[in-house]
């Protein structure tokens, strides 16, 4: 029987985008993300609430707190540089696994899957952290699979600032930062489950700050295919 901390929780919204950008990168992104389904995954406290509440309100939650039932986010809007997005209603459910049907469902919603993951974590080769990903990872390949229409899909790297290793890392290094979390065998493990290297992308940062979220945010927004 599992133990706690292995449950999953799930996160799932919607983007529609408005508006008319000033700057080519921004119209290529909006392009890419127009009409687009999300669907956030992960195990508790890496950060999905943090990242929802944050498209919705432009505000970072400061207190972890679980998501234990059902919560209505409503529709609203989110400004990056010129990128202007809408989000539309959605919930955030609460992550028992005797809910992975619903979950699916989510799956089979969305067009682009955000798997959150803590960085730090990972790069401790944490046994349960590893153990929980794999886990989840075989899941998620059963419904790829499944899937009638293509998923594009994303390693979401968070918690990096709180990896000591990183923050002694100057802006020359951070390329190195990521080669070593894409060279961890449960990454690459991860990475085959849902596809191969060809097809899954992998985006790290942090929520800690809105500057850190902003970055993070563009960073996979900016990976979107059309």
């Amino acid at each position: 029987m599992p133990l706690p901390f292995v449950i999953p929780i799930i996160i799932a919204f919607s983007v529609g985008v408005v508006g008319t950008a000033s700057v080519c990168k921004w119209d290529d992104i909006n392009y890419a993300l127009k009409g687009k389904n999300f669907a956030v995954l992960g195990a508790r406290a890496v950060g999905k609430t943090t990242l929802l509440k944050y498209l919705e309100k432009g505000i970072l939650i400061e207190r972890y707190k679980q998501t234990l039932d059902k919560e209505e986010v409503e529709r609203t809007r989110v400004k990056l540089g010129d990128l202007d997005i809408r989000l539309r209603k959605t919930d955030d459910v609460s992550g028992d696994q005797s809910a992975y049907g619903g979950w699916k469902n989510l799956f089979d919603e969305s067009d682009l899957i955000l798997y959150i993951v803590r960085t730090d974590e990972l790069l401790k080769r944490d046994p349960a952290t590893e153990k929980r990903c794999e886990d989840d990872l075989k899941q998620i390949q059963g419904w790829i699979k499944e899937s009638k229409k293509r998923k594009q899909f994303f390693i979401v790297g968070n918690h990096w600032n709180t990896d000591p290793a990183f923050k002694r890392l100057g802006t020359d290094k951070m390329g190195n930062y990521t080669d070593e979390f894409r060279a961890l065998p449960v990454v690459k493990k991860m990475t085959q489950l849902a596809g191969g290297s060809a097809t899954v992308k992998v985006a790290l940062g942090s929520l800690a700050t809105e500057r850190d979220a902003d970055v993070l945010i563009t960073s996979i927004f900016q990976k979107v295919e059309k």
